[in-house]
């Protein structure tokens, strides 16, 4: 079994960018996790509407569980094959859906679960933009919500104490939207840092490589210069040895 849990946690793909590799690695096990979470409350809003004999939400459930479980799949499937951004289009797609759908069966804002799903999975994937745009999102449901429930149009009865409902709801959502914010700012910045920590490591590792193969003092200057040049674009690259005394310098090699 942690075998099996092993393999499917672990991505496979030898993915070039580090960048990618690294949102690999995260949205692999948050996609399975997620979808997890997802069939779970499925399953208990399923047993629940048998129970009560709620036929709206019982077929709901039946719906949703077949498609969760589906594209949490194919989600992986894409991820260990490379295809990181079509995976994370996909599992985006289906935790707004499901918020939705959840919103309008409850007739509520949900808080809790679903949306903080939502807002994880934007703010690892946009940074601070997506935690923004998930807040303004859930900003405007709750609008809505407000309007057609304090008018009466949602449910059987009218709520009378609509503002507070709204106030407290909407503090949820934004103390729940900046810590998300932050943590998602703070992993963005660490993935640009190892992406540029990764790219200079096997810019010096192919210099060291190739300049270990030649022996040659000179040879081995000439190839020097040329291969700085060539690596960082530079217009002109010179070689200078200087003696132990310091007395004197010597243009070993240049470009040109």
């Amino acid at each position: 079994m942690p075998a099996i849990l092993r393999r499917w946690f672990t991505v496979h793909y030898p993915y070039q960018n580090p960048l990618q590799a690294m949102r690999a690695r995260i949205f692999l096990p948050f996609s399975l996790v997620a979808g997890g979470f997802l069939i779970l409350i499925n399953l208990l809003t399923l047993l629940n509407a048998i129970a009560q004999r709620n036929e709206q939400i019982r077929d709901y459930s039946l719906i949703i569980l077949p498609v969760a479980w589906t594209i949490m799949l194919f989600t992986a499937f894409l991820i260990q094959r490379g295809w990181i951004n079509t995976s994370m289009a996909l599992l985006g797609a289906l935790l707004v859906a499901y918020h939705l759908a959840d919103v309008f069966l409850s007739g509520s804002m949900t808080t809790g679960l679903i949306f903080s799903l939502v807002v994880i999975f934007f703010s690892l994937s946009f940074g601070s933009r997506g935690a923004a745009a998930a807040y303004l999102y859930s900003v405007v449901m709750l609008a809505v919500m407000a309007r057609v429930r304090s008018d009466g149009l949602w449910g059987t009865t009218e709520i009378d104490n609509i503002s507070s409902i709204v106030f407290f709801s909407g503090a949820n959502l934004t103390i729940t939207t900046v810590l998300l914010g932050l943590f998602a700012s703070q992993l963005q910045h660490t993935f640009r840092q190892s992406s540029r920590l990764v790219s200079q490591t096997r810019a010096t590792a192919t210099v060291g490589q190739t300049l270990s193969r030649v022996l040659n003092l000179d040879e081995l200057l000439t190839e020097a210069v040329d291969l700085i040049r060539d690596r960082f674009a530079l217009y002109h690259v010179q070689v200078y040895l200087v003696d132990a005394a310091r007395s004197y310098v010597n243009l070993a090699a240049s470009t040109g």
